[in-house]
């Protein structure tokens, strides 16, 4: 549990954390919903997303869940990529 974070339950089954950015970072922390493992990242640094857009999808368990953006925005920051191993409420995108 992130302090300050909301959580948010999008239609389904995917389950994300939101948590807002502070010191140096600006925008909204996208962050992994669960321990796994990164399948693929759907957006780069200086795209544009739209609420609800897939931005990553992560493998737990043999099962893929989408990441979804919290926001509209522009990604800021792409943390991790394909194959990387993540822990849950991991940062793994910014959006700004």
């Amino acid at each position: 549990v992130l302090v300050g974070a909301k959580d948010v339950v999008t239609a389904g089954q995917a389950i994300m954390t939101i948590a807002t950015a502070g010191g140096a970072a600006a925008g909204t922390e996208v962050v992994a919903p669960m321990p796994g493992t990164i399948v693929r990242v759907e957006v780069n640094a200086g795209d544009t997303v739209a609420k609800d857009d897939v931005v990553a999808v992560i493998e737990a368990m043999k099962m893929e869940t989408e990441i979804k953006a919290p926001c509209a925005g522009t990604v800021g920051e792409v943390l991790v990529g394909a194959k990387d191993v993540v822990t849950a409420g991991q940062a793994i995108m910014t959006i700004g």
